[in-house]
């Protein structure tokens, strides 16, 4: 880092702001902010110090990424998973806007590191367009990350063209949904509005209650946060009942206290079957970053590809850097699958 102090760089700036931090009493602040301080360093813990700058902006903070512009998508849904599960004092919601842009390098009075530029302005002002819990990248960032990968494109959704109050304008994007699917303002907590099992017994197009995938969405969100609505409508495509439903997309929660905490609350003809015991281990954390090879990765990304499309890329890096071995790298994507047999078929190739 120090060698690059003084240039200017094009770097992905995630900016987090706090909802409604300036209203709260002192004390409470103290707790939001240590808890977000919490959150990002666990987001970015994989990352080497010379590969990020973090920048504590009093309400938020923001995080410039000098590397791969995908580090700040999985850094953003990861902050914005953890923070939706705080309870408590520091419970707290938070808007996220991300930019690829120009900034520089520079050591602040107290002889850190610091970023400053129109690439974390433009940041700030993504995020000042995003509702409550959601993610909004500008176009920039977009055009990249979109290339990056095929299919990369169909994980954001174009929202039009805002102007900020120096009239500048942005042109926005969600992350997070397919192409198509409707942008929720705000992801609820689990267990809000649940349908009564009249709704629930609505017919959908996909065979399964249009209200209950909607329930199914909400309370998986508390848990995987934005990609819920993804891994939803995928699995009601082979579910043929609830239960089926429910079973499939827990695999997709990596905690087995949270899995196992969202299969008990269940719709009741989900209930009696448990999930998988391979599945409701609990892995002790890593000590250390899985030595796997960049084709290792190449080559799991392209079989999980076959089976959940462009969300492949990042999942892979999310179990890269939570698995604590080979075995466990592998399970994690196998669970990320919700048809039990193209699951079976995946993890039969990579042992394989």
């Amino acid at each position: 880092m120090i060698e690059q102090v003084g240039r200017t760089i094009i770097g992905s700036i995630v900016f987090i702001d706090i909802v409604r931090y300036s209203e709260a009493p002192n004390s409470r602040q103290l707790a939001m902010k240590a808890r977000l301080n919490a959150v990002i360093a666990e987001a970015v813990v994989a990352l080497a110090s010379s590969e990020r700058v973090i920048l504590d902006t009093g309400d938020g903070a923001a995080i410039c990424f000098l590397g791969d512009p995908e580090d700040a998508l999985f850094a953003a849904t990861a902050i914005n998973e953890a923070v939706r599960k705080t309870e408590g004092d520091a419970a707290q919601e938070v808007r996220i806007g991300i930019n690829l842009g120009p900034v520089k390098l520079i050591t602040d009075l107290n002889g850190w590191a610091n970023v400053v530029g129109d690439g974390v302005n433009v940041a700030q002002r993504v995020m000042s367009f995003a509702d409550i819990g959601e993610i909004l990248v500008s176009r920039s960032f977009y055009e990249v990350v979109a290339r990056l990968r095929e299919g990369n494109e169909r994980l954001f959704r174009y929202m039009g063209s805002k102007r900020d109050k120096h009239v500048r304008e942005h042109q926005l994007y969600a992350f997070g949904l397919d192409s198509g699917v409707p942008v929720p303002a705000q992801p609820a907590r689990a267990g809000a509005d649940e349908p009564s099992a009249a709704e629930r017994a609505e017919p959908a197009s996909g065979g399964l209650a249009a209200a209950l995938l909607a329930a199914e969405e909400r309370r998986l969100a508390a848990y995987i946060g934005p990609l819920a609505r993804v891994i939803v409508r995928r699995a009601a495509e082979s579910a043929s009942s609830a239960g089926e439903l429910c079973r499939a997309i827990a695999e997709t929660i990596p905690d087995a206290a949270d899995r196992a905490s969202f299969l008990a609350a269940a719709p009741v003809e989900a209930a009696p079957e448990a999930p998988p015991a391979a599945s409701a281990r609990t892995a002790p954390p890593p000590a250390a970053a899985l030595p796997l090879s960049a084709a290792e990765l190449e080559s799991a990304e392209r079989r999980l590809a076959q089976y959940i499309g462009p969300l492949a890329g990042v999942l892979v890096k999310k179990a890269a850097r939570m698995a604590t071995d080979r075995p466990d790298f592998y399970a994690r994507l196998g669970a990320s699958i919700a048809n039990q047999a193209d699951r079976a078929a995946f993890l039969a190739t990579v042992e394989a």
